[in-house]
């Protein structure tokens, strides 16, 4: 599936996964092609790379790649998921992208293709995959949230111009979004899924104070998994950017969030997990290292892994590696 190379054994060629200290999910822009020696020698400056070899056994077949593309179509034409060609095709790219350390070849070819929709959802489902592994959740609920992620937005498939769309101009558009987990959720529960997963697709948009839609749940009202992939799905959202919002940096996005996880609009808690997750530590944030220092963070340089931060007891500002950050307070 992947296998550890240095530099100096690149090929023009090669598609390499590069495993960034401050970004430990399997998301596409890891993913960069050989091209030139020029190539080679900017990869040289990072410790860990990975390509990717083909793997004969995988469960994905070409024909499995060709039916998943369809699933979205399938969508469009039909009110309904079809258990039997659909799901078990939506469980078998969530199971491979469990099994994986990184994401699997197939997946990103899928992640690759031209529909919109399916990009980001795949996206989603590695970035959920990762963190519940992270947070030691059982496959099972990993597959149940995973597959939550996956099914989340299918509504959206019957609107493809929305999707592309550069601007939300018009009241009707705004309702569209505003509707689509009800919309979601009804397709999953008329396919006959579980009730669990029907009630995580249609609370992925409430927030944790209360503001969020279709119903305005707060708190401890919502699923743990439906508040899991509010805070999964917003990261995606920012650092995939859409047609009528640009795309920010992770470390931009986790900065930004941070904002809401304050305010209560994405659960503080999961917050929290999910910076120690990604091992990016956003501004003003109270972090304590292994020692049981505690700082201030100021700036921090994702390259390098480097936090620039306030000693809270000597008041100087230091120079902190990412793996030494052991908690973090808002």
């Amino acid at each position: 599936m992947f296998k550890k190379i240095n530099s100096s054994d690149l090929n023009v060629g090669d598609i390499v996964f590069v495993f960034k200290n401050w970004f430990y999910t399997p998301y596409i822009t890891n993913f960069t092609k050989v091209r030139s020696s020029k190539d080679i020698r900017n990869l040289s400056a990072y410790k860990n790379l990975y390509v990717i070899s083909s793997n004969r056994k995988s469960k994905l077949t070409k024909k499995n790649i060709k039916l998943l593309k369809l699933i979205f179509d399938e969508i469009v034409s039909s009110r309904l998921i079809n258990e039997a060609s659909v799901v078990s095709r939506i469980n078998a790219i969530v199971s491979q992208v469990i099994a994986g350390k990184f994401c699997h070849i197939t997946c990103v070819d899928l992640i690759r293709s031209e529909n919109e929709l399916f990009r980001r959802t795949l996206k989603l489902v590695c970035l959920t995959a990762s963190f519940c592994n992270y947070i030691t959740l059982t496959r099972s609920k990993t597959l149940e949230y995973c597959n939550a992620a996956f099914l989340s937005d299918i509504s959206m498939a019957r609107y493809p111009l929305l999707l592309g769309s550069r601007k939300l101009a018009s009241d009707s558009q705004k309702q569209l979004i505003q509707i689509h987990p009800i919309e979601s959720a009804k397709i999953v529960n008329e396919s006959n899924l579980s009730n669990s997963l029907t009630t995580l697709v249609l609370q992925h948009h409430e927030n944790f104070n209360g503001t969020g839609y279709p119903k305005g749940l707060m708190g401890r009202q919502i699923k743990l998994g439906a508040r899991i992939l509010r805070v999964l799905n917003t990261y995606e959202a920012m650092t995939s950017g859409r047609g009528y919002r640009a795309k920010k940096s992770p470390y931009e996005s986790i900065n930004e969030m941070q904002n809401m996880a304050i305010a209560e609009v994405i659960d503080p808690v999961i917050f929290k997990k999910f910076c120690l997750f990604l091992r990016l530590f956003p501004k003003g944030a109270c972090v304590t290292d292994l020692d049981g220092a505690s700082y201030l963070v100021k700036d921090m340089h994702v390259e390098s892994g480097n936090i620039i931060a306030l000693s809270q007891r000597h008041k100087k500002i230091n120079i902190i590696q990412e793996f030494r950050i052991k908690t973090l307070n808002l």
